[in-house]
């Protein structure tokens, strides 16, 4: 059949109108390329079997659509012309992943005609598990490649026989893809001696790396010296010279006898208008030739130097303009196959050095950095003018390595506005980098922060200090003068970061209207500040009003905690059941301090109880009740004529192992009440509507049971009285 009737419309393939642009659409050009010459150690995708090798990648097949399924195929001339084209452009290595049973003549007429031109082949041996000759790679001229799959076993696809000539990995390999392929994807695992061929042809082009003055006989040679023997893992089968061997290759091959040393780094740049040295390592050459390529690979080989001595060194000094990829090669006069060019494209560039930014206000004593970026500098002086641009340039730091970057100096006290630095290449003075603006040196500064003055200060408790600063550094001295300004300064802390603010505790000795306080800097006393005017002390006062000793409370009965303050702070609300031996327990959460707090007395009963206000802040304030007050039984009559002063809420009672308790309240005046249940997770249990009830005592009847899905857990319940806006909250005990 033809093959044009079996192309199926591929958008860019070339049958009939060829074109410069070769997309491969079937996927396999692009495995084997990336399997030659994929780049490696950049942590993507897969690495390939060489390094720093160029790749020149022909198509010469076209894919078609064939049964649902994409595939290519070519004709014999169109491959023959595509070896000719490559060694006419003296490719070294040839990797061939194609061919068929039938020989033809011009094949092999191509493949002479590549070893002639100093060009290796490489052709896969085929995959039909047998014997059978596989053209072109049967012909003399061309390694015959085998594949191997893991542990060095032959794949069970692959031929064998007399005209193998190596064996390289071949099964489940991966490598690049095309997204036009079958597999549509970045990355493919493929089988074949397609895929071995391109991985014995590597090590090849790795050989020629290390010695491009080889022929294609000696990179054979030291391919098929240094293979690994296979033959006891394959009983039965020729696989050649036995399973590629990359290092032991390598190690084998002779360095060339001419190596250039640099420019060849991809570190390395070329800089104008500065000598710059070209070095290499020969040791069988009586002169050298030096030429350079402006912008590899597009433009030609331009002769640099057309003869040296061969000394290994030659300094030169470039000029004109800048160019981002410049190689260099020498060659010997004695072999032109001996030479060597730059593993990568250098820049040529011009010098450059240039100050980075610069604060436009430093202090005294400041420890302050000079940065720079350069690029073909080595060494760097750095001056400043105190008085720019009427002073003189005096030198701050000299002979600096320029890759440093920076240098850190101490800001001299001498003030001004029009301070400059300057950066200079030390051996080339011409270039220099100058700081744009002026900078200004001043003295540094401490000074309070104003919202301290506005406040007034408590003896016993914490106060925060605030304070700004500007060029002051290590440790600063907190002083305060009790009666400014007759009294005397005495110092708070000696050595205190200065981090903008500390916090201490006001001796509760200190009452008085007149206090300031002062920063000194630890490195320069004359740096100081001190408050702008004076600023009250207060001691903290609390005086417990009730109970203060004596009292008898009930159990369940509510009662209201009162004390006297002249400070509005938070504080704790405490209880001790067992003074003075006993431990402090809160009776309600930290409040306000609105000078009293109402209390539904709890068990035990105890004839030592003392209650404590303090401050949440400090405990070197506060009071405590005077005596001990008891707690004891319910002294509330619940008499029906019995009329409380205020409303009072008892626990409910009993303490429960059922599911039905009773609250009490009284009332004393007519009010509406609402009351809700609710268990430890603040889910409401029960509700009961609310009702008018009359001054007195009154009791309801309360059901925990299970109501809309919520039950109350074994523990604590929470009880809610709402009544004239306000709620009132007790809590019993639940044991199931």
């Amino acid at each position: 059949m033809d093959l044009l009737g079996l192309i199926d419309s591929i958008p860019g393939e070339d049958y009939g109108i060829p074109d410069n642009d070769p997309p491969d659409y079937y996927g396999h050009g692009t495995h084997v390329a990336g399997t030659i010459a994929g780049c490696t150690n950049n942590g993507i995708g897969i690495a390939s079997g060489s390094f720093n090798v160029k790749q020149l990648a022909i198509r010469a097949a076209v894919a078609f659509t064939y049964n649902g399924t994409r595939t290519a195929r070519g004709y014999s001339n169109d491959f023959v012309r595509a070896i000719q084209y490559v060694v006419n452009r003296q490719v070294r290595v040839i990797s061939i992943s194609f061919g068929g049973s039938t020989p033809d003549s011009s094949y092999q007429a191509v493949t002479e005609y590549a070893r002639e031109n100093g060009a290796i082949m490489f052709a896969a041996a085929g995959n039909s598990d047998s014997i059978e000759i596989n053209y072109p790679a049967g012909y003399p001229n061309v390694i015959s490649v085998a594949s191997l799959r893991r542990g060095n076993l032959r794949s069970t696809f692959s031929n064998y026989g007399p005209t193998i000539g190596i064996s390289a990995p071949g099964s489940s390999i991966w490598s690049t893809m095309t997204l036009q392929s079958n597999e549509a994807t970045l990355y493919a695992s493929w089988s074949g001696t397609s895929m071995a061929t391109p991985n014995a042809a590597s090590v090849a082009a790795l050989i020629f790396s290390k010695n491009p003055s080889l022929t294609p006989a000696q990179v054979q040679q030291y391919l098929y010296q240094n293979a690994t023997n296979i033959s006891a893992l394959n009983p039965g089968y020729q696989l050649g010279a036995g399973g590629v061997n990359a290092q032991r290759s390598i190690q084998a091959t002779p360095r060339r006898p001419l190596l250039l040393v640099s420019p060849s780094a991809r570190s390395d740049t070329i800089w104008l208008n500065r000598p710059d040295t070209i070095r290499w390592s020969d040791t069988q050459s009586n002169a050298i030739r030096i030429e350079w390529n402006r912008n590899f690979p597009y433009d030609a080989w331009q002769a640099l130097l057309a003869t040296t001595p061969n000394d290994g060194i030659h300094i030169w000094t470039p000029t004109g303009a800048e160019l981002p990829h410049v190689r260099i090669r020498v060659i010997s006069n004695t072999n032109i196959l001996w030479n060597d060019r730059s593993d990568y494209s250098v820049p040529l560039m011009n010098p450059q050095l240039t100050i980075g930014a610069h604060s436009n206000v430093v202090a005294y004593h400041a420890r302050d950095t000079i940065r720079w970026n350069m690029a073909g500098v080595n060494r760097v002086d750095v001056k400043w003018n105190r008085n720019y641009p009427m002073g003189s340039w005096d030198t701050i730091a000299t002979n600096i390595p320029a890759a440093n970057g920076q240098i850190v100096w101490t800001i001299p006290s001498l003030p001004t506005q029009h301070a400059r630095i300057k950066v200079i290449d030390r051996r080339y003075p011409e270039l220099s980098s100058l700081s744009p603006d002026d900078i200004a040196i001043v003295p540094p500064m401490l000074a309070w922060n104003d919202s301290l003055n506005s406040d007034s200060l408590w003896g016993g408790l914490p106060t925060t200090l605030y304070w700004d600063s500007f060029g002051v550094f290590g440790t600063l001295k907190l002083d305060i003068m009790i009666g400014y300004p007759t009294g005397n300064w005495s110092p708070i802390f000696e050595e205190l970061p200065n981090t903008g603010n500390t916090t201490f505790m006001i001796p509760t000795s200190i009452s008085n209207d007149h206090v300031r306080f002062r920063l000194q800097w630890n490195l320069d006393t004359s740096v100081t500040t001190i408050t702008s005017r004076d600023i009250p002390i207060t001691r903290a006062t609390y005086r417990i009003v009730s109970p203060n000793g004596g009292e008898n409370w009930g159990i369940n009965e509510v009662h209201r905690i009162e004390w006297s303050s002249n400070n509005p702070a938070t504080v704790l609300v405490q209880l001790n059941r067992t003074f003075p031996s006993g431990q402090w327990i809160p009776i309600s959460d930290p409040v306000t301090n609105a000078n009293s707090v109402l209390w539904s007395v709890t068990s035990p009963i105890s004839g030592r109880c003392r209650v404590r206000v303090i401050p949440q802040s400090s405990t070197m304030v506060g009071d405590t009740s005077d005596a001990n007050f008891q707690i004891g039984v319910s002294s509330v009559n619940l008499d029906e004529n019995t009329i409380p002063g205020e409303l009072i809420l008892l626990s409910p009672q009993p303490n429960p192992a059922n599911a039905s308790v009773t609250l009490r309240f009284g009332l004393p005046t007519p009010l509406p009440v609402k009351v809700a249940i609710f268990n430890v997770h603040g889910q409401e249990i029960a509700e009961f509507p609310e009702r008018m009830y009359t001054p007195g005592y009154h009791s309801i009847s309360l059901n925990l049971t299970q109501r809309n899905g919520l039950h109350s857990s074994s523990g604590i319940f929470i009880v809610r009285v709402t009544s004239a806006s306000r709620s009132y909250y007790t809590k019993g005990l639940y044991v199931k």
